[in-house]
Parts: C-alpha cells; sequence; structure tokens
C-alpha cells in the first residue's frame, strides 16, 4: 500500500456542482454507472492529485487509469472540460502526458475545451479551497481519491481512504463509497 496524502498541500477540492449535505447513503459503483448510461450530456473531467513530498506515486496514475477504465460506459462522450485539482504541481512531466494521455484516448475533447492541468501551486495566502465550477449541463467525472462525480440527478464520492480507493480499483470496482439522487435516498 501506499501512502501518498500529503496534507499541508491537500487542499480539499470543492466542486461548484452543490451536492447536498444530508442524505448521503453508502453506494457502490453501479449507482454512476446506471446514472451515466442513461445520460448523453458532455462530460467535465476532475481528476484529483495526492501526493507525498511533492511526488505522485507511479501506483497512483495507474490506480487513476485503471479507474478511467473502469467508466468505459462514458467512453467516447464529448469533454467540455478537464480540471486536475489537489496537487496536480507534484506532477513530474512524464506522469502528466501519461495522465492526459489516458484522458484523451477514451473521452474525446471538444474543440475549445476549458483544460487546466494545475502547473502552478495553489495559492497559500488563501484558506480557500479551490474551486472547480463544471461547465452547466454537463455531467462530472471525478477520478481519485475523494473525487465526487455528478451525472444527471446522481452524486457520487470516491473512497478517501487510500487503502479503500486503492482495494476498490484492485477488485475492478469503481471506488465509490457514498452517493445520493437528488429526491429520493438511494
Amino acid at each position: 500500500m501506499f501512502d501518498l496524502l500529503d496534507r499541508p498541500t491537500e487542499p480539499e477540492p470543492h466542486l461548484g456542482i452543490g451536492p447536498p449535505q444530508s442524505g448521503w447513503g453508502l453506494v457502490n459503483g453501479g449507482l454512476l454507472i446506471s446514472a451515466l448510461r442513461k445520460s448523453a450530456a458532455p462530460l467535465s473531467i476532475y481528476v484529483h492529485i495526492i501526493s507525498k513530498w511533492k511526488r505522485v506515486s507511479p501506483a497512483y496514475i495507474e490506480n487513476l487509469i485503471a479507474e478511467m477504465d473502469l467508466v468505459e460506459v462514458a467512453h467516447g462522450r464529448l469533454v467540455t472540460q478537464v480540471h486536475w485539482g489537489g496537487s496536480p504541481q507534484a506532477l513530474d512531466p512524464r506522469q502528466r502526458i501519461e495522465l492526459f494521455n489516458a484522458i484523451v484516448t477514451r473521452f474525446p475533447l471538444a474543440f475549445g475545451a476549458d483544460v487546466s492541468l494545475g502547473f502552478h501551486a495553489a495559492s497559500t495566502a488563501t484558506s480557500d479551497p479551490a474551486e472547480y465550477d463544471p461547465k452547466p449541463g454537463t455531467d462530472v467525472i471525478g477520478f481519485g481519491i475523494g473525487a465526487i462525480s455528478h451525472a444527471g440527478d446522481t452524486f457520487t464520492q470516491n473512497f478517501c481512504e487510500v487503502e479503500a480507493y486503492e482495494d476498490a480499483i484492485a477488485a475492478d470496482r469503481l471506488p465509490v463509497s457514498r452517493g445520493l439522487v437528488r429526491g429520493r435516498r438511494p
């Protein structure tokens, strides 16, 4: 197992999708797959990068790519926005290329897509977390530890614990730990 959470450089991502704070229940990845299957909306992709000592483990990159493979139902859908959060500045150039290639070979980018790959460290002068505002009318697929996805009326969040995230990926399961469907409990 790898312990990569570098808390001083790891702001909690806040998505502009506004998931309700109550009503979350334990679910599996089937909830996200079902929601993606029902939708044809373009995608916003969020990738949460974790690091330790300002380095990203090659194993974490492998897990991110394996997680992308697990959402095959969404492969080929047009992407209007890509955003890397957490500690993307800790990626080395080879990791950046590998991760970007993994995204664009599964999810085609729209002409003029908004792509933010986090080349610069987040400002430490503010206590505000980084904001990620998905484009209206898109489904959000979040990859990585703690990432939030939103498709239709469905919200899901990945495991926030490294070991649980890794175990799910190793078992060829989406690492979804909790979710909700707006208007009803899952």
